[in-house]
Order: structure tokens, then C-alpha cells, then sequence
């Protein structure tokens, strides 16, 4: 007893810290599956693969190769509200189209991103897709 205060930490407060514990760990594996996989994907492009590590400059990186070195101020528009949709779907067509599969795997990654993404992504960039350039007339 400390003052009147005890520091008594009860099994509430414990399991609060052990979930968002949890909840940040599991985060953390998401965004090093993520960098692992943008290594990839900007070594078959020919930039820097370690760029896939860099909060915010992957992002800048990746709107440029999928749609021209233009148009990379297209990547601020996930900061819009409702405009981040529009993006969403357009990185996910981009990405499809730019290592050469259909727009459809480009929407079916969007709809269905932990099923389908990984999958489609490891098979864009780790099979047999090469890296066709930025998407023409896209936006």
C-alpha cells in the first residue's frame, strides 16, 4: 500500500495485456510477411528490395511501379476518406495486371485478401510471372 493506492494488478488488467500483446505480435508477423513478400516483388522490378521495409516509402515505391513514376502521388489517396476503396481495389487490379494475370485476379484478391492475396501474390512473384511494367490508361 502506497499512499492509500495499492498496486494490486487484477486478472482484468492482465488479460487485457496479454491480449493486446497478442493483438501487436500478431501485427508485427503480418507486416514482416508483408515486407518479406514486397522484397520480392521489388526485386523482380529491379529497385531496391530493402525498400519493403520502410513504412510509407513502400507504398510510394510500389503506386510507381504499378502505375508509372508519374503517377506516385496516386499513394496519397489512401488518406481520403472513401478515396482509400477506390485505391484499394486499383493497387489490387494494378498489381494483378502488372506482373501479367487478369483483372480478375486482380478483384478476387481485393474481395477475398487473406484467402486469395497471399496465394496469388506468392504465385505472381515467386513462380513463373515476370514483371511487365507499369499499367497503361489505368487511372
Amino acid at each position: 500500500m502506497l499512499n492509500g493506492f495499492t498496486s494490486k494488478i487484477n486478472s482484468a488488467q492482465l488479460a487485457d495485456f496479454s491480449n493486446s500483446f497478442k493483438g501487436l505480435f500478431l501485427y508485427l508477423i503480418l507486416y514482416l510477411v508483408w515486407c518479406f513478400i514486397g522484397m520480392k516483388l521489388f526485386r523482380k522490378a529491379g529497385k531496391d528490395s530493402m525498400t519493403a521495409f520502410i513504412p510509407f516509402l513502400n507504398i510510394w515505391e510500389l503506386t510507381g511501379l504499378l502505375f508509372g513514376e508519374k503517377k506516385k502521388w496516386l499513394c496519397l489517396i489512401i488518406f481520403v476518406p472513401l478515396g482509400n476503396l477506390i485505391a484499394y481495389f486499383g493497387f489490387h487490379v494494378g498489381l494483378a495486371k502488372a506482373f501479367g494475370q487478369k483483372t480478375l485476379v486482380g478483384f478476387l484478391s481485393a474481395f477475398f485478401p487473406f484467402i486469395f492475396l497471399i496465394f496469388s501474390i506468392i504465385y505472381m512473384l515467386i513462380c513463373f510471372n515476370d514483371y511487365k511494367g507499369p499499367v497503361k490508361d489505368f487511372f
